[in-house]
């Protein structure tokens, strides 16, 4: 008896512990520190140091995009999440909605990390960041 009691107190502690981890978000919407960006002419490949990562974006419920530089607002817009056929793959779009132009992006969203790609620009960065908790 004190066996099975013991077998069914590990089983339910163990089932505890693999649910009260925390599930990977994929949403969008919150905030983003960039920690890192390549690409360029040049071949630029730079990890910021922690005391250098100074720009913040965020993305709202109702759409809007915001970009910060060391706590200041540089500029806000709309924009929407879409998906596109390319190279023979459907891929995820985000589409900075400027009052200038439409800059899209390939998106990649993974363990709280998002990984954007700008599909029209050649020569463009591509930008890492990570989840504001």
């Amino acid at each position: 008896m004190k066996y099975l009691l013991l077998c069914i107190t590990i089983t339910l502690a163990a089932a505890c512990a693999k649910s009260s981890g925390s599930a990977a978000n994929d949403s969008l919407v919150g905030a983003w520190r960039m920690i890192r960006y390549t690409g360029g002419i040049a071949g630029v490949d730079l990890t910021l140091k922690p005391e250098n990562r100074n720009t913040l974006i965020t993305f709202s419920q109702d759409s809007l995009y915001r970009v910060f530089n060391n706590n200041t607002l540089i500029f806000e817009c709309r924009y929407t999440e879409t998906t596109e056929a390319q190279d023979g793959e459907t891929i995820k779009v985000l589409n900075i909605k400027r009052p200038e132009f439409l800059l899209k992006n390939r998106m990649t969203l993974h363990n709280d990390t998002l990984y954007l790609v700008p599909l029209e620009i050649k020569d463009a960065f591509n930008s890492y960041y990570i989840r504001e908790e």
